[in-house]
């Protein structure tokens, strides 16, 4: 992505825990490889319609986020 400059290794490295909201799957995975690769838990968080839904990753302790693929998204009525 275009902001790795800015969220780089340093960026990264400074962080205790990472704490996710992100809007879609591709965003997830992807900084749910940032924290794998870097030992950094996470908590993942999201929601669909009135859902809510958390999951807390702890390297090397509990399945990260990408180890599962979620069933496809029903349509939310609006």
């Amino acid at each position: 992505p275009e902001t790795e400059n800015l969220f780089n290794d340093d960026f990264f490295e400074s962080l205790d825990m990472v704490c996710t909201a992100l809007d879609n799957v591709e965003a997830r995975l992807y900084i749910d490889q940032k924290c794998l690769f870097y030992h950094k838990p996470m908590l993942e968080s999201g929601t669909l319609g009135a859902k809510g839904h958390t999951q807390i990753v702890a390297p090397f302790k509990t399945e990260n986020y990408g180890a599962t693929r979620d069933p496809p998204e029903k349509s939310i009525p609006v």
